[in-house]
């Protein structure tokens, strides 16, 4: 697994896209630190620091589409499928490095609160509180970029898929908000989920039957709650959708909370898509 990091930490920095991922970064943040902080004079570094998840939907898709599509194109594919261990340490070693990359410029962001102590008071737990969550999601958002990585062979389709899932969640609690919470609409939106699920499953087993099982069960459930009240589900896919608003979590940390739910629901999203992915290549390695 070492190895693997190693290998996938010298690529990013071989070629300009570790470099431009942590230039880019490190300049967006900065900006915002300097003019709200320095110029503007406002205490709180969580304004600024909560700033960068934002070009994380642009940058985020940089380093990580190519995580696995780089192989088939670098003709090493064969290779890492016939490497002496396990599959789940090729993805751990892989998104280690991934995770590097994306924290060096973090890191350095953390050196910002002890230059702002020089010119007045400074919360340092509230500071390190949000860059302890900016770093949470871009970890989630590494995870789920890397699982996306892990389905195509094409780092352009790739690319394009990891910066529309991106783009999505980022909106996704202005669609919550401006989406009515009609009872139609929720019918609507759980069905167009049940499907989307149903293909996912199909992708990953192969297996028609499995894959319908989850749509079947929604289909009947949606019709019988709809039977028994016409408000019933009035509302439910506005939840949905904040519910996977991963941006919006780190919210209450930039309030100076230690939001302990929002690290699990972090967690939890990293654990799942990586263990995605590990089942992903295994597949595409015994194939």
């Amino acid at each position: 697994m070492l190895t693997i990091y190693k290998k996938d930490l010298h690529n990013y920095f071989s070629t300009m896209t570790g470099y431009v991922f942590i230039a880019a970064v490190l300049l967006s943040g900065g900006i915002y630190v300097f003019i709200n902080n320095f110029m503007n004079g406002y205490a709180s570094f969580g304004t600024s620091i909560n700033s960068v998840p934002f070009f994380f939907v642009f940058l985020i898709p940089v380093i990580s589409a190519g995580v696995f599509t780089d192989e088939k194109r670098q003709k090493t594919e064969q290779l890492l499928y016939t490497l002496p261990i396990t599959s789940k340490q090729i993805v751990f070693g892989k998104y280690l490095a991934l995770v590097t990359v994306m924290a060096v410029p973090l890191a350095v962001m953390g050196f910002y609160p002890i230059i702002m102590s020089f010119y007045g008071k400074v919360n340092f737990a509230q500071a390190y509180a949000n860059l302890f969550a900016v770093l949470l999601l871009g970890m989630a958002l590494c995870a789920i970029c890397m699982f996306i990585s892990s389905l195509t062979e094409s780092i352009i389709v790739s690319a394009v898929l990891c910066f529309a899932c991106m783009f999505l969640l980022y909106q996704m609690n202005s669609f919550a908000t401006g989406l009515t919470g009609s009872q139609r609409n929720s019918i609507i939106g759980f069905a167009i989920l049940a499907v989307a699920l149903a293909i996912f499953i199909w992708y990953m087993t192969k297996n028609i039957y499995i894959a319908l099982i989850p749509s079947l069960i929604t289909a009947i459930i949606l019709v019988l709650v709809s039977r028994a009240s016409k408000v019933a589900l009035a509302g439910k896919l506005n939840l949905v959708m904040n519910s996977v608003a991963i941006f919006n979590r780190i919210n209450n940390f930039m309030n100076g909370i230690l939001d302990i739910p929002a690290i699990i629901y972090y967690v939890s999203i990293i654990v799942l898509f990586v263990l995605f992915t590990v089942y992903t290549f295994e597949r595409k390695r015994w194939n």
